[in-house]
């Protein structure tokens, strides 16, 4: 008896070691519409050993598997996701958006469930993150079609046809997608989904491209919609509503935020009347603007509370201790964001101390106002209003106050100015580099304490730091001094520099010009959106490339 309970002990063991049709987690399964046998040995094991019917391949299939696709048509509608896909995290891989094809719902839905979700696709209700990759999926022209309630869906390089509603719950994302709207129709709407990404995709349309509209999760939560490098090809004479096209009316207390980014391409699409922009706006209609979206580009905002988040900033400067036949005809300033900087001139008024610039458009935000080249030789300047401003909604028309006081400097007297760029992709244009100033009268260096124009030298020897596209000057040295000026803290860069060494002269100005350079991405993102321009003054740059807020303001149609 105990040999007979040894051997049958046995023979569940062996059973329980030899291969089975289940998978473990991370497998890929192979399926062949054209080819593939439910029925041999090692079924879907291989190419050669492919399922042909993909519902018996989801009964099999685990958490993390990957499903490779044939060429030939594939659906899961109509098959019950208990036992499938419910739970799952699932991957379908076809042979290439002209051989693999996917039907998401019915082919012909039904008009009697028209107006309502029930002729969407339920095969993933319940699943966990669902991806599609180098296939077509296909939809209808009707509305609320999709796949209804997979947690999060992700769609990288295929072709979606027809109009959706329904992706992932939690999370929808399209990476070098296309995307071909039906006729005067959307391609999808931000219905089901919180966060919507849409990257490097193609559209292909004829009037209609997003409908960021829901009354889903209207007033349930914000939705989030990013829009990165996309290309927009509208059929000429067809436009009728801007690429997202946006009605926040039922939003209540939640929002809609647009983040826009990279080098978005519109073609064949009419602007905006309310936002003057042709990838975003309200189709012309008032009551759809209830304030309740939010638009950055480049993590700039620039639309927020129904309104361009924009705002105008005006220099006026007033000039004291200057003899009027020397007076300049214009000043020079910089508005600087971070490494972002625009230049506007300052021009007399008649024949007056007082100067005042254009007016120049900004998105809201936290500026930096310096002066450039204000300095007057045998004079000190001691200029106050410079600084920070803020353009918001509460302060939405700024003006600088500049005050620029000169002092006649003693005779026999030279300036030293120290300027500092950095160059380069992999550059750091926030980063403080140290200087140091050794001044010497004869081949010696003063043994006390003294300052010149604010600087304090000890034993002839000075420190600051600067960084890029800042400078230091330092007036009222003697002349005949011999200056050094050395840089350090800059670890690899490679250092440009000129008139680092020299003698004071008297009545003239010295330059030591240091440049940084360190190869990189940069990762800038600009735009050149097709829009109409509305006439508002903003200054030129110095060179031909558009600057940030430029590329910006000319993308909402602003100048």
């Amino acid at each position: 008896m105990k040999k007979t309970l040894a051997l049958i002990l046995t023979f569940i063991m062996v059973l329980a070691l030899v291969p089975t049709v289940a998978f473990a987690a991370g497998n890929t399964i192979y399926v062949d519409a054209k080819n593939g046998n439910d029925d041999q040995d090692g079924v879907g094991t291989a190419s050669d050993k492919a399922y042909k019917s993909l519902d018996k391949a989801m009964e099999a299939a685990v958490s993390g598997d990957t499903i490779m696709l044939g060429e030939g048509n594939y659906t899961l509608y109509g098959v019950s996701s208990t036992n499938t896909t419910k739970g799952k995290n699932l991957t379908f891989v076809g042979q290439g958006a002209e051989k693999t094809f996917w039907n998401i719902g019915a082919e012909v839905p039904d008009p009697a469930n028209f107006g309502t979700e029930y002729n969407g696709d339920y095969s993933f209700d319940g699943a966990g993150t669902i991806t599609f990759r180098n296939m077509t999926l296909r939809s209808g022209a009707a509305d609320y079609l999709g796949f209804i309630r997979a947690d999060k869906t992700i769609v990288e390089n295929c072709t979606v046809n027809g109009k959706t509603f329904y992706w992932g719950y939690t999370s929808a994302t399209f990476t070098k997608t296309t995307f071909n709207c039906p006729t005067g129709d959307y391609a999808l709407w931000t219905y089901s989904s919180p966060m919507m990404t849409f990257d490097e995709c193609t559209f292909n349309s004829s009037g209609k491209v997003i409908n960021v509209y829901t009354d889903y999760g209207a007033g349930k939560h914000d939705i989030t919609v990013n829009f990165k490098n996309c290309t927009v090809n509208n059929e000429e004479g067809t436009s009728k509503k801007p690429v997202l096209n946006i009605n926040d009316s039922n939003m209540d207390k939640f929002k809609y935020v647009l983040n826009i980014a990279g080098d978005n391409k519109v073609n064949g699409v009419d602007v905006d009347n309310i936002t003057g922009s042709s990838l975003f706006g309200f189709g012309g209609k008032e009551d759809n603007n209830a304030g309740k979206t939010v638009v950055k580009i480049d993590d700039t905002t620039v639309w927020q509370d129904g309104n361009h988040a924009t705002g105008t900033l005006t220099v006026k400067k007033t000039v004291t201790g200057l003899p009027n036949e020397i007076l300049p005809e214009s000043f020079t300033f910089e508005i600087k964001q971070g490494e972002n900087t625009q230049t506007v001139m300052a021009n007399r008024e008649g024949n007056d101390n007082t100067y005042k610039s254009e007016t120049v458009r900004l998105p809201y935000g936290t500026y930096t106002i310096n002066e450039v080249d204000a300095d007057v030789n045998g004079f000190n300047l001691n200029p106050t209003g410079l600084g920070e401003v803020t353009i918001d909604k509460e302060h939405k028309e700024v003006t600088v106050n500049v005050t620029n006081a000169y002092e006649q400097l003693p005779p026999n007297t030279g300036t030293l100015t120290v300027k500092k760029t950095v160059s380069g992709g992999g550059a750091d244009y926030n980063k403080a580099f140290k200087f140091t100033v050794k001044l010497e009268e004869n081949g010696d260096t003063h043994n006390d304490k003294v300052t010149y124009g604010g600087v304090t030298f000890i034993n002839g020897v000075a420190t600051f730091t600067l960084k890029h596209n800042e400078s230091k000057t330092i007036k009222g040295i003697p002349a005949g001094m011999t200056y050094t000026v050395t840089e350090s803290d800059n670890a690899g860069y490679t250092v440009t520099m000129s008139g680092n060494t020299g003698t004071i002269e008297a009545g003239e100005t010295s330059t030591a010009a240091f440049n940084n350079y360190k190869a990189g991405d940069s990762g800038h993102s600009h735009y050149y959106p097709t829009t109409t321009p509305v006439p508002v003054i903003v200054i030129p740059p110095k060179t031909g490339d558009m600057t940030i807020w430029q590329s910006i303001l000319h993308f909402l149609g602003i100048r």
